[in-house]
């Protein structure tokens, strides 16, 4: 009797769900991905969509007829588009980059015990994050800089990003000192510690932030809305997919204009409007996978440590 109690008692888990639990969340989060998905789902079938289809039937989740016109016609109408997606390109990749590095390093900085006023020095950063100057003393300064109108309007500006550094801070704080003292002792400097340590040992951190970050810049639309605004060449993808869904005519050129007059055809607007976001959208959501699994990992261990 006694045995059979152990074994029992062996099998209890009182952690673990009970099995009504399970599958009730199982349910409910498979509801909630469908729900999530189907916006998704309706919004690429709109882009396969013909025009008149969709003037005559509404959008649906499977189409009668299949066609890319849309896409062809919007990266083939115009040069804006193709610049547009370009811009935006080369701004996720500079400006992530660019903020990843100098944010990282002054992290890093503040992560230091033996740096004097450290925490007054924390505190004096993480204010800027609450308080600021507003956006005309803003636009003045990116000006007085002579940045308008140039690319590096776009992401200089948001060099720092303080809130990304207080997180790595954070993270930085739970490596072990005695890694460094031991560098140190070999004759490693700190520029050399923190390449050669503190970097391969915050992977999860620096994936995560490098995910916010690139996202964070591919939907930039603001910025060039401000500072760019008489160089038609730097509008990034975002702020031209907001005048493609106000105006879709603003796609089109003077050639691709004079070839729906020939032919007679209409510009595919609704259709067209559709594949401009999922031209916008799919690529930054190819990167998630990559990286997800250092997201709960980094965020978590970034946020306790004080």
């Amino acid at each position: 009797m006694v045995r059979n109690m152990k074994i029992r008692a062996r099998k209890f888990d009182p952690t673990s769900p009970s099995l009504g639990f399970t599958i009730f969340n199982y349910v409910f989060l498979t509801v909630l991905s469908i729900i999530f998905i189907l916006p998704f789902l309706l919004m690429a079938a709109a882009s396969l969509t013909p025009e008149d289809e969709i003037a005559m039937d509404g959008f649906k989740l499977w189409p009668k007829n299949f066609t890319t016109f849309a896409y062809e016609y919007l990266f083939t109408s115009s040069d804006r588009f193709i610049d547009a997606f370009n811009v935006t390109l080369l701004l996720t990749i500079v400006g992530t980059l660019n903020t990843l590095f100098w944010t990282s390093m002054g992290a890093y900085v503040l992560s230091k015990k033996y740096l004097p006023y450290r925490n007054k020095l924390t505190m004096f950063v993480f204010i800027t994050m609450l308080f600021n100057g507003g956006l005309i003393p803003f636009y003045l300064v990116v000006k007085s800089l002579g940045m308008i109108n140039t690319f590096f309007a776009l992401f200089v500006p948001g060099t720092i990003a303080v809130w990304n550094m207080i997180i790595i801070r954070n993270y930085f704080m739970t490596i072990p000192e005695s890694l460094e003292e031991s560098a140190k002792l070999d004759g490693a400097s700190d520029v050399m510690i923190y390449f050669r340590i503190i970097l391969p040992l915050s992977k999860p951190i620096i994936a995560t932030m490098i995910v916010y970050l690139a996202v964070g810049y591919w939907n930039e639309w603001y910025s060039a809305l401000i500072f760019i605004t008489n160089n038609q060449r730097l509008v990034t993808l975002q702020l031209l997919l907001r005048q493609i869904l106000s105006n879709t005519t603003v796609i089109m050129s003077a050639r691709g204009g004079r070839k729906l007059v020939e032919t007679g055809a209409l510009p595919p607007s609704e259709s067209m409007k559709m594949a401009a976001v999922m031209v916008a959208t799919v690529p930054i959501l190819v990167v998630y996978p990559f990286l997800q699994k250092y997201f709960t990992k980094g965020i978590l261990v970034g946020s306790i440590k004080g």
